[in-house]
């Protein structure tokens, strides 16, 4: 294996890290704008931020193998 392939395999978790990032962002938006008491608008960011979570493990997680 390259280093190159090597490289694509530590930056995918990163980029889960991100998505988780960008999802919790996305949810504390809503909460300026709607406050808490809407779980169903909160829903979407929460779930987006799990999500990109789920995937960076999916990936990283063998890499540690």
């Amino acid at each position: 294996m390259d280093l190159a392939a090597l490289g694509l395999y530590f930056d995918r978790p990163l980029l889960g890290l991100l998505g988780t990032v960008i999802g919790m962002i996305e949810t504390f938006q809503l909460i300026t704008i709607f406050g808490t008491g809407d779980a169903k608008s909160l829903s979407s960011g929460i779930s987006e931020a799990l999500i990109t979570t789920a995937l960076g493990l999916i990936v990283a997680i063998p890499t540690l193998i």
